[in-house]
């Protein structure tokens, strides 16, 4: 499992680290020009089609794109509907997407909701219906289903938590694991040799 946190989540911590403040600062910064009249909701700032490239060095390091994002400046807090997120490393392309989205501006701690999948472009697939970041601690978890497959190999099982510091993973109950395929599966993402 440690190599299944290292490979899912580390591009979490690279993209909640930079992206929390960027996009609650950036979406304020344009949210005059293009500000809706006053929602019953309460929301100080809402804004459709949102966008935002973050760059270090030349290189794209990540892209959010949501339907629309509203900014509580009161509650200190940012949601979005349909968002999906793309992280950029050397290695791999990271995409997650979901319903939903809320940010606590100051803590930056994250929560994603409605048929969430995280998926890369070598292979791995993780969905659940939410999941949770929590910045100080660098935890990611889920009480909910969980799924994990990659090429022959599916992992289902309720609640997920990953410690990033501690490079540790767990799927705490109701744990299965279909192989369709032994000769062909890889484990070595799971944290385990091929069968």
């Amino acid at each position: 499992m440690r190599r299944l946190s290292t490979l899912i989540f580390g591009f979490l911590v690279l993209f909640l680290a930079g992206t929390g403040g960027t996009i609650y600062y950036r979406m304020k910064a344009v949210a005059p020009a293009n500000e809706a009249p006053p929602q019953p909701q309460g929301a100080d700032y809402r804004i459709k089609d949102v966008h935002i490239n973050e760059t270090l060095k030349g290189d794209l390091r990540w892209q959010l794109d949501a339907e629309e994002a509203e900014i509580f400046d009161d509650q200190k807090k940012t949601q979005m509907r349909r968002v999906k997120v793309t992280v950029f490393q050397k290695s791999r392309v990271w995409v997650v997407t979901g319903d939903e989205g809320e940010m606590q501006n100051e803590t930056r701690d994250v929560t994603v909701r409605g048929n969430v999948v995280v998926t890369s472009d070598d292979g791995l697939r993780f969905t659940s219906e939410d999941l949770h970041w929590k910045t100080d601690a660098k935890r990611l978890w889920t009480d909910g289903p969980v799924t994990v497959v990659r090429g022959q190999t599916t992992i289902t099982g309720r609640g997920f938590s990953s410690e990033i510091e501690a490079e540790r993973a767990l799927i705490r109950a109701r744990v299965r694991v279909l192989i369709k395929d032994p000769r062909n599966a890889n484990l070595a993402v799971f944290g385990g040799g091929n069968l």
